[in-house]
């Protein structure tokens, strides 16, 4: 279960331009920071929505963000990890997070991911924007005590 979220291509191309005109590495590192907040955001949102057994899914609620030259990207989901539970079984919430969130035969779904991200979608929207603003004003003002 993975679910992506972008920005509109003419708002990242309009940053990207302004962080290529300040050119210090940290305002070039600042949409992958941009985007970790953002997911960071529904991350948060997410977990207290996880129904809970034995916590592992819980756990395994995370994100990774991939950069190509000052793109970035954040998927967040359910991570591969397998986690030894109190009872010491090793169990591996990959497996069966999609049984939770869609249901099976027999059991009645209890969606997590979606509603969650549709609940915080806009919140993190204006935390990337935030953090994205926040970077620019202060290299900025670097680039202005420097030169």
């Amino acid at each position: 279960m993975i679910v992506k979220t972008e920005l509109k291509k003419k708002t990242m191309d309009d940053m990207i331009n302004r962080l290529r005109k300040l050119g210090t590495k940290k305002a070039l590192r600042a949409p992958a920071a941009a985007v970790r907040a953002g997911s960071s955001v529904i991350i948060k949102a997410t977990r207290p929505a996880v129904p809970v057994d034995t916590g592992t899914l819980k756990k395994a609620i995370g994100q990774k963000v991939k950069t190509k030259r000052i793109y970035a990207t954040s998927v967040f989901g359910i991570r591969n990890r397998k986690v030894t539970t109190g009872s010491g079984k090793i169990k591996n919430a990959v497996r069966y997070a999609h049984l939770v969130e869609f249901g099976k035969r027999g059991e009645q779904a209890r969606p997590f991911m979606r509603t969650s991200y549709d609940a915080s979608a806009i919140a993190a929207r204006r935390a990337v924007i935030a953090k994205m603003i926040s970077i620019f004003r202060t290299e900025a003002n670097t680039v202005r005590k420097v030169g």
